[in-house]
């Protein structure tokens, strides 16, 4: 007896498949009137992009709290209408940025509901930290920019050191009420008047 041990195969060969570079290159040129068309429209969209949109420059600067020698003459002022009792200087410096930090604030919302809105911002450099602030402003140009900023900065602190002055010159009215209340205080009353306490002009730095 003859054994046929050939067996016949369950399966099929599978040859890798390959692409057929030739055939790519014959469709890619029938379409080559539609490619063209693609890439000139892409490029005319780039074109008109770049003359309409408007480039923007953003300027920011580093706020933080006044030193002693920024706020001296305030600090001063403090202390001697306070009498015995001192004034800490930092809880002056945490008054001062404090109320910068909400008219700047309060400047930005004006600015950002304008008709022309200006991008106008203050936020702390590092989030959970409330010093220092970063405020920044942006233009169409960097000098404008940089200009802008400084302008919103030194209006921000002119305003709070008549706001500082302002307050001064409550607790003086203040004070001469109260001496002039007390008997036999003229002398101390008379004193107060003629002595002049006004905040610094400048209190920040832009």
């Amino acid at each position: 007896m003859i054994q046929d041990n050939n067996s016949g195969r369950t399966g099929y060969d599978r040859e890798p498949e390959q692409i057929d570079l030739i055939d790519l290159g014959v469709q890619l040129w029938r379409g080559k009137i539609t490619i063209i068309i693609c890439v000139v429209v892409a490029i005319l969209l780039a074109v008109a992009y770049l003359f309409v949109a408007k480039e923007k420059w953003t300027s920011s600067a580093i706020i933080t709290q006044p030193d002693a020698a920024q706020i001296a003459t305030y600090h001063n002022a403090l202390n001697t209408l306070s009498g015995n009792s001192s004034v800490n200087i930092q809880d002056v410096q945490g008054q001062v940025i404090g109320r910068f930090n909400s008219a700047f604030s309060a400047l930005a919302q004006t600015l950002d509901n304008q008709d022309e809105p200006e991008k106008l911002t203050i936020e702390p450099t590092v989030k959970g930290q409330q010093l220092p602030l970063s405020v920044s402003y942006v233009s169409t140009t960097a000098e404008s920019a940089q200009r802008g900023l400084a302008q919103y900065i030194q209006k921000v602190d002119e305003q709070i050191a008549k706001e500082l002055e302002l307050d001064l010159n409550d607790n003086i009215k203040l004070r001469v009420s109260t001496i002039g209340d007390s008997p036999g205080k003229n002398p101390g009353k008379k004193w107060l008047r003629s002595r002049k306490i006004c905040a610094s002009s400048r209190l920040l730095k832009p």
